[in-house]
């Protein structure tokens, strides 16, 4: 009895640990931005792995939060690139992602967007963006899925505009985001297929008419456009580059741009701003 002892005692040490080279949970991310890399846990995630000699398994899952709920918990990156790589310790068998504007924090019935992956790299669309990535293993002796969250800020030239971006006016510190009104719109979202929005909405004259104007002594405002369109007209008034000249008294700017043969996007919008020509 006592030769068998030990025998039983190493058979009870490997029954009650992890099985070598047998994950018991799925890999952590790794994201190579233009700036560096960074690591970030799983959010919701199955995972079954043998976990016995004899063929046993054990299974586990995880709930996280929706990713529109994560605006307080999940690290904001930003990076002056257009693509981030995606990297494990374990390649998984399948991998894809899909993304929503921050805009959209909070809001967890807002659809989300398609991102088609080129390998291991995810294109970054410009601005702020929540990405989920979903990735799957199937292999012998475990298997399961996961996902991860990032929010994603890019300010890249060649990041990928899903929708016409947002224009503000500015004078003597003071500052107004533009109402966005009829626009078009076609962006990559794979190698060879494009993806067509569009939006028929009342002039900016409707949409302003219940706010307050920006209110200015100045004779002109600056306009910012988070990417610059290729050529803008402006009813009424004079625009010299980024200069608007001003009408007197309270005036409804209707600006349209047009962004023409990008390389990931292109197409026009209508912008109207209501500014008040002070004395």
């Amino acid at each position: 009895m006592k030769k068998l002892l030990p025998v039983l005692v190493l058979l009870l040490t490997l029954t009650s640990c992890a099985l070598p080279g047998i994950p018991d949970h799925p890999p952590a991310l790794s994201v190579t931005l233009a700036e560096g890399s960074h690591t970030t846990g799983t959010g919701s995630y199955y995972w079954d792995y043998r976990s016995d000699l004899w063929g046993g398994t054990t299974g586990v899952i995880a709930d996280g939060i929706h990713p529109l709920d994560g605006k307080d918990t999940v690290p904001h990156l930003e990076t002056a690139g257009t693509t981030a790589a995606l990297s494990f310790n374990i390649r998984p068998d399948q991998l894809s992602a899909e993304c929503w504007s921050d805009v959209h924090w909070g809001n967890t019935e807002t659809a989300s967007s398609l991102v088609a992956l080129n390998g291991n790299q995810l294109p970054l669309r410009y601005g702020g963006y929540i990405y989920r990535i979903h990735a799957s293993w199937d292999r012998s002796g475990y298997e399961g899925s996961a996902e991860y969250i990032l929010y994603i800020t890019s300010t890249g030239e060649d990041a990928v505009l899903d929708a016409p971006p947002a224009l503000i006016a500015e004078s003597g510190g003071k500052s107004i985001e533009a109402v966005q009104s009829t626009y078009g719109w076609n962006y990559r979202i794979g190698e060879n297929q494009m993806q067509s929005v569009c939006a028929d909405s009342s002039g900016p004259e409707e949409l302003l008419k219940d706010t307050e104007p920006l209110k200015t002594d100045a004779s002109a405002v600056n306009l910012h456009f988070a990417v610059a369109p290729d050529r803008v007209e402006v009813t009424p008034g004079n625009l010299s580059g980024e200069i608007l000249t001003l009408e007197e008294g309270k005036t409804v700017y209707t600006l349209h741009a047009y962004w023409n043969n990008r390389k990931d996007y292109e197409g026009d919008a209508i912008y109207g701003l209501y500014i008040e020509k002070v004395s």
